[in-house]
């Protein structure tokens, strides 16, 4: 037995494997997105390589645990390795676009992005899987399934601490080679403190505790900053700020890094070379400076088509020059709406001071706050609404281009208001993906709005709409008039170039295309299908490259033409054949528990997904909120094992204690969608907002704890060894949660909406709880 001070250090340590786990998650993928332009589907795939692998480390190498004699030392050189193996990731990420051979600002097929992350996260998330189940036997408790209730506790708290730390603190002020070498310094106190080789020689023990405490000053010494504009020198150029500064001029290349820094939003660069300046957030171009013709365009194709317009809402991209542009026309308020203030922040340290005027002009008024959140609380009324954002590429996007968001835009227009937006195009032709995206869009748009033309420019069409009928128009002599009146400057909006734009035979077969009868669906905030269709447009540009990489794009055409039932049909049929063979071998039934917990897995980051989501349509983007609705998701899963595990040698029929958990599970996501349908106007918002919101994960999170504790109690009847009953269970609960994260994101959500997602999880548990109950039966009547 341990004595108390062993056992401190040893929950330290293990406790930091939860830390370890979500703190380095968020680093690492959020690193990935920037270098993949991260939508969804990315998401996907990066999230569930991550959990595919933690389950193999749990489930495979798990199973060795028990016979594994200096299980101590193992923990001590796997967490010592990971100390390694945290910045090299973060480094190797930084530059998979030199290993793929991709310049930066290239689109990444989705085979490239599979491969390289399903290799590079290979080690990290199998050590983070194998030391569970290697925990669940060097912890020392009496009966094994406390002991692997108490460590599914302490991997939950200090998951909990890590990810509220990273998300809401280190983020914003560190760069990720900060984060990673923080968290290696905490892993390496954590190990020097084990008695690591216990029976050994003191010399033994103080030999390789001082080779510990060495490579821990190091890691210490790594992470504090150079103070030096030379070029770093031996040792120093393994520095954190080193590394940091070395790895970005790589990754951007040629482009020529001139800053890259995070803040609570996303990660924000810029490049340029000369006088020439590009803004990119997580990867995604947000503007160039200077681009006087996608200023002109985003700018004067509105603003000409109302009569008389006098207060202007813009709803990002000011700094790009768009503002400026804006401000040529007698206009009495620009209501600028920007989201993160270090966009505007490094415009003013990067761009010339001819951009920067515009934001001091007495007629704008900067708003650093969410566009939809403003749209759906201002009381003011508007003219002319501008959306220069990137299109919906992912489902934060996409929040800005549903028919609820259209309807909050013509709540606060003005009667003839005029609203305008751009979606990427080609100058003179639309492959049929980018049709059935575009054509997605427009028929959201015609539902709200009377009247709605088509105008391609070079590189994009812009889709401006009205409240009225007969206010807009393409007559150019019109347009001509007004630029006169308003004695407009400008290049590429102008009387020479306004036959060009408004040609009658490109703007009728711009439209005809635009509008050729589809099958797509409405895009809508709790079904947000037009991402879905932007990624059947991104899987278009690489089918000629391989036939894999065109079987995808047929596979996603494919299912978008799937409806519901289609999804749960094999699903229900494997239920079925379970059930039947469950009747005739009672080994089978055995391993019920194990689907329960697979499918629990599922359910449980199908929930966080959704929740998060639910939040940002009703509230609007409100990072801390989000931060704190993942903390209290893991708060619930450490309550739930509490409870779990103090009455688990008082319960006197588990399976009949674990039925009534699934039951649970089938009831919740009736309970999520209740809750967002009574709150989805905003109504009651700091009830919703700060009350409800943040408990709903708390017991979701309870419910998990709660019955994965459970869950091996019930199957160490069946296998007695401790160390592969904790891998096996943990890494179904992991392989259900890397299913969930893929087709939950990708596929689910957009295509079927939150509310179709939330009846899959009902009838894939309810089926579990069939299951469950022939197995509850079947013991009853002594089958």
């Amino acid at each position: 037995m341990l004595n108390w001070k062993a056992k401190k250090s040893l929950i330290f340590s293990i406790s930091m494997i939860g830390f370890t786990a979500t703190s380095s998650q968020i680093v690492v993928i959020r690193e990935f997105m920037v270098v993949f332009y991260g939508n969804e589907l990315c998401l996907g795939l990066i999230l569930a390589n991550w959990l595919l692998w933690g389950a193999v480390g749990s489930w495979i190498l798990g199973r060795i645990s028990d016979r594994i004699k200096w299980r101590i030392g193992i923990l001590v050189g796997c967490q010592i390795f990971m100390a390694f193996l945290l910045p090299a990731i973060i480094y190797t990420a930084r530059i998979s676009r030199l290993i793929l051979k991709v310049q930066p600002g290239e689109v990444i097929g989705i085979l490239p992005i599979s491969i390289f992350t399903f290799v590079i996260l290979s080690p990290l998330c199998a050590i983070l899987g194998f030391l569970f189940a290697l925990a669940a036997r060097i912890y020392p408790t009496v009966k094994d399934a406390k002991r692997i209730g108490h460590i599914y506790i302490l991997e939950a708290v200090g998951a909990s601490v890590g990810g509220l730390l990273t998300s809401v603190i280190m983020i914003r002020y560190l760069n990720s080679f900060y984060i990673v070498m923080i968290i290696s310094a905490l892993n390496l106190a954590a190990v020097l403190s084990l008695e690591t080789f216990v029976g050994k020689p003191k010399s033994v023990k103080f030999f390789f505790k001082a080779i510990i405490a060495c490579l821990l000053l190091i890691n210490i010494y790594l992470v504090i900053p150079s103070h030096t504009e030379n070029q770093p020198k031996g040792i120093n150029h393994f520095k954190a700020d080193s590394l940091h500064m070395s790895s970005l001029i790589r990754q951007w290349g040629m482009l020529g890094l001139k800053e890259s820094r995070n803040s609570i939003y996303s990660n924000l660069t810029v490049v340029g070379r000369e006088s020439n300046r590009s803004f990119y957030s997580n990867g995604l171009n947000m503007f160039t400076v200077p681009d006087p013709a996608s200023a002109e365009q985003v700018a004067h194709f509105p603003m000409l088509e109302h009569p008389e317009p006098r207060k202007v809402l813009l709803i990002g991209g000011g700094v790009g020059g768009s503002l400026d542009e804006i401000l040529k026309h007698p206009v009495k308020q620009i209501d600028y709406l920007e989201i993160d203030p270090v966009v505007i922040e490094l415009a003013r340290k990067w761009l010339d001071e001819k951009y920067l005027k515009p934001l001091e002009n007495s007629r704008v008024r900067v708003k650093n706050m969410d566009g939809r959140r403003f749209v759906k609380n201002t009381k003011d009324k508007y003219d002319v609404i501008i959306l220069d954002l990137p299109e919906p590429f992912t489902a934060q996007l996409n929040r800005f281009y549903t028919l609820e968001f259209f309807q909050e835009i013509k709540h606060i227009l003005n009667t003839g208001g005029v609203f305008s937006l751009g979606l990427v195009s080609s100058a003179n032709y639309i492959s049929d993906e980018h049709q059935k995206f575009l054509n997605c869009i427009y028929k959201t748009m015609e539902i709200v709005f009377e009247d709605i033309i088509i105008i391609p420019a070079d590189d994009r069409v812009f889709f401006i709409a009205n409240t009225k009928k007969d206010v807009l128009t393409y007559d150019r002599q019109v347009l001509n008039e007004r630029l006169r009146n308003r004695k407009v400057e400008s290049l590429y909006v102008s009387e020479y170039q306004m036959p060009v734009w408004l040609d009658p035979f490109r703007v009728e077969g711009f439209s005809q295309r635009i509008q050729e009868p589809q099958d797509t669906s409405i895009n809508r905030d709790f079904r947000p299908v037009s991402y879905y269709y932007d990624m059947i447009l991104w899987s278009s540009h690489f089918a000629s490259e391989s036939k894999l990489e065109a079987g995808f794009k047929l596979l996603f055409e494919f299912i978008s033409g799937l409806n519901f039932w289609w999804f749960l049909l094999p699903v229900v049929v494997i239920g079925i054949i379970i059930f039947s063979i469950g009747n005739f071998k009672r080994n089978v039934r055995n391993n019920y528990i194990i689907i329960a917990v697979a499918v629990t897995g599922f359910a449980e980051i199908t929930f966080e997904v959704v929740v998060s989501l639910a939040f940002q349509i009703i509230y609007g983007y409100m990072y801390y909120k989000l931060g704190m609705i993942l903390t209290a998701f893991m708060m619930g899963l450490i309550l739930g094992s509490i409870v779990i595990t103090r009455i688990m040698d008082k319960i006197e029929n588990d399976l009949k204690v674990f039925t009534l958990t699934q039951v649970a599970v089938c009831i919740y996501p009736l309970i999520l969608l209740a809750n967002f349908w009574f709150f989805r106007n905003g109504s009651f918002h700091f009830l919703g907002a700060n009350i409800v919101f943040p408990i709903l994960p708390v017991i979701a999170g309870f419910i998990g704890g709660f019955q994965f504790p459970l869950a091996t109690k019930i199957y160490l009847k069946y296998k007695t060894r401790a160390g592969q009953v904790a891998g096996l269970t943990y890494g179904m609960d992991l392989l259900g949660s890397c299913v969930g994260a893929f087709l939950v994101s990708a596929f689910l959500v957009p295509l079927i909406g939150i509310t179709g997602t939330c009846f899959v999880i009902v009838i894939l548990s309810f089926i579990v709880l069939i299951l469950i109950l022939q197995n509850f039966i079947g013991i009853d009547i002594g089958i």
